[in-house]
């Protein structure tokens, strides 16, 4: 897989066309209420398969999605590492990691396709693998952030309150 997915937003949009199908460039709707079905794109990866399938379903409609790595977001992941409750250890492996993620900003990281048939929404989404490796950093800060919540958060009224009301 390439490490930056914008050079394939032309070739959908393309592919698109070809197959007759309107395009709507919209945000994500992974976020949405609605029931999605998701398409095993580790296993399945070519978009065309995705969209022959809505093709198929006689679907006219097909939503775009995708996003590029900003700047912002490694800022915010620095930050809170800076933060965050880490061994001096802990700290310099992960800033590490995270540095070397620098020369993807403003790369496209993550494309997502989907289409609605019959009450449900129908999903394909391809992630560049240095996303995922991002994605994984900020859960483990997020895990380890609440942890040490957990761990500080005392008990309600002292642990041992009675009411006799």
């Amino acid at each position: 897989m390439t490490n930056d997915l914008g050079s394939i937003v032309p070739e959908v949009e393309t592919a698109v066309k070809e197959l007759g199908l309107v395009l709507f460039h919209g945000k994500s709707r992974i976020a949405s209420d609605l029931i999605f079905i998701e398409w095993d794109s580790e296993r399945r990866p070519d978009y065309r398969e995705f969209l022959a399938v809505a093709n198929s379903c006689g679907v006219k409609l097909v939503c775009l999605h995708d996003y590029k790595f900003e700047a912002q977001e490694l800022e915010e992941a620095l930050a809170a590492v800076k933060d965050g409750d880490l061994s001096t250890q802990e700290r310099r492996g992960i800033e590490k990691q995270l540095n070397a993620l620098q020369m993807y900003v403003g790369f496209t990281c993550g494309l997502e396709l989907s289409f609605d048939y019959q009450d449900n929404v129908y999903y394909f989404h391809l992630r560049t693998p240095w996303r995922t490796e991002f994605i994984q950093i900020m859960t483990t800060l997020d895990e380890q952030l609440f942890d040490t919540e957990l761990d500080e958060r005392d008990e309600p009224m002292g642990g041992s309150f009675f009411s006799r009301n």
